[in-house]
C-alpha cells in the first residue's frame, strides 16, 4: 500500500520529491544554487527600464547543471510530479521552472525560437535528439518510439534550460 493511499494521508507527490530531494547534499546544494541564481535581480543598469528580474544566462546555466548532475531518480519527480490542485501546480512551475529561465522583456514568437535553436549546435543536437526520443507512433503503448518513455524524458529535460 502506498502512503498515498493510506487512510487519513494526504498525498503531495511534489512535496515528496522536495524532501527526498533535501536528503540528497547534490540535489539539495544544486537546488538551492539555482534557486538562488532564479530568484535573485540583476544590478541596477543604466536605467530602470533596462533592467531584466534576474539574468537568463545564469539561470538557465543552473537549472542545465542541476539536470545533469542530479540523477533521474531524484530531479525526474521534481519536474514531473503529479499536483492534484492549482496551488501546487503553481509551486511546482515556480520550482522548477523559474519565470526567470524564460521570461524576456520581448517575447520571441516559436519561429524566431527554432531559428534561434537551429543556429545553435547544442540546442540543435538536444531538439534533435528530442525529435527522435519522443515522436508519437501509433503502434505504441506510450507512443515513444520502441517505448522508450525514459529516453523520451531524458531528451525533455535536455532542452530544460536551453
Amino acid at each position: 500500500m502506498s502512503p498515498c493511499s493510506e487512510l487519513g494521508k494526504t498525498c503531495n507527490p511534489c512535496l515528496d520529491a522536495a524532501k527526498s530531494c533535501n536528503l540528497n547534499e547534490t540535489c539539495k546544494r544544486l537546488r538551492s544554487a539555482y534557486n538562488s541564481i532564479c530568484s535573485k535581480a540583476t544590478p541596477p543598469q543604466s536605467t530602470p527600464a533596462n533592467q531584466e528580474p534576474c539574468s537568463r544566462k545564469r539561470c538557465q546555466k543552473a537549472l542545465r547543471q542541476f539536470f545533469e548532475r542530479v540523477s533521474w531518480e531524484l530531479s525526474y519527480p521534481l519536474l514531473f510530479c503529479s499536483c492534484s490542485d492549482q496551488a501546487c501546480a503553481e509551486r511546482r512551475r515556480h520550482t522548477i521552472v523559474p519565470s526567470c529561465s524564460h521570461q524576456e522583456r520581448t517575447r520571441p514568437s516559436c519561429l524566431e525560437l527554432r531559428a534561434n535553436c537551429r543556429s545553435d549546435a547544442l540546442c540543435r543536437s538536444r531538439l534533435a535528439d528530442y525529435h527522435m526520443n519522443c515522436r508519437p507512433t501509433p503502434h505504441s503503448v506510450t507512443s515513444c518510439p520502441n517505448e522508450h518513455f525514459h529516453g523520451c524524458l531524458m531528451a525533455y529535460v535536455g532542452l530544460i534550460g536551453e
